[in-house]
Formats: structure tokens, C-alpha cells, sequence
């Protein structure tokens, strides 16, 4: 096998990055231009169907076969092959999360309005497990789910103790305040 220099115009390195559910995905894509050629040389002991190495100075190298009819010192044109993509996977690491609506949550069941409490405390239970698993969109909808139920759990929560104040306070049993 005969190394022949030549040039090949530069390859652009793209870096592309995407978050799934379960990991994060690196993607670094080699890009050339559709089916590139370039002109060759052909060394004194070509011959027609041998198999030729072309280096470029870049270091990318492949084969071609010489063509029928060549002679040595004619110059031909080679196609270059397309690089092909590489993905390279990594683990997603665990997703930040500012606050998860828990403990607020668990004290609005407690204190003011349960029914809409227990569904923002399994919002914050998603959340937390969207984030230890890397998920950082998934915790943040989930975050917010749970905060939106606080704020009405509170809501209704207030209310319902107003409503009940002003009954009580117009009724009979207003003796007891």
C-alpha cells in the first residue's frame, strides 16, 4: 500500500446537546460537504487495480482502487468518503431543584385545605424524583404543579375560615367569641 499526500479541506466538528428523561446525550458529529472529491497524483509504481492509501495532512486518511487505463504520474479524481457520526453517551447528572412545595404542602393538608394539599404533595414526591433522576424539566413542572396546589390549598383554606367565622358570628352561637 502506497501513501499518497494531498489536501482535503478541513472537517467542522459539531457539538450537539440534548437532555432526556434518563441521561444526558453528548452527540459530536463529523460535517463535510455532500460526496467531496479531490484530484491525485498517481505515484511511479501504480498500477490499475491496486489499492492506494491517501493521507490528507490533516491526518483523515482512506483507500481507493487505481482506475483502469491509469499510468503512473496521471493525476484522477478520488471521492472522498462521508465521515460518519459518533454519539457519545454520558450519565445526566442529578438536576438542581430550588425548592420541591414538600414541607409547605404538608403543612396546608395539615392546617387548610387537604384534598388539594395531598395532590401538592405528590407533585413535590414527582419532583424529587425527576431531579435525583437528572430530569430538570420534569422537576420544574412538577415544582410548580405543587406550588400552584399550595397557593390554593391556602386559598380555599382561607375562605373556608372566613365563611365559617361570619356564620358563626351571625348565628346563635355567637356567645362563643
Amino acid at each position: 500500500m502506497t501513501t499518497v499526500p494531498t489536501g482535503i479541506p478541513v472537517q467542522q466538528v459539531t457539538t450537539v446537546t440534548a437532555a432526556t428523561p434518563v441521561q444526558q446525550v453528548t452527540a459530536v458529529a463529523v460535517a463535510t460537504p455532500v460526496q467531496q472529491s479531490m484530484s491525485v497524483t498517481l505515484p511511479a509504481n501504480a498500477v490499475p487495480g491496486m489499492t492506494m492509501q491517501v493521507t490528507s495532512p490533516q491526518g483523515r486518511s482512506f483507500n481507493f482502487e487505481v482506475p483502469k487505463g491509469s499510468l503512473p504520474g496521471t493525476t484522477i479524481n478520488v471521492m472522498i468518503p462521508k465521515p460518519s457520526a459518533t454519539i457519545v453517551m454520558h450519565q445526566g447528572a442529578a438536576a438542581s431543584l430550588d425548592n420541591d412545595w414538600m414541607i409547605p404542602n404538608i403543612f396546608a393538608c395539615l392546617f387548610c385545605f387537604w384534598p388539594t394539599a395531598l395532590f401538592g404533595i405528590i407533585k413535590s414526591t414527582e419532583a424529587r424524583s425527576a431531579a435525583q433522576r437528572g430530569d430538570q424539566f420534569v422537576a420544574n413542572a412538577s415544582a410548580n404543579s405543587a406550588k400552584t396546589l399550595f397557593r390554593v390549598s391556602v386559598g380555599v383554606g382561607v375562605v373556608l375560615l372566613t365563611i365559617i367565622i361570619i356564620i358563626i358570628a351571625t348565628s346563635d352561637w355567637g356567645y362563643l367569641f
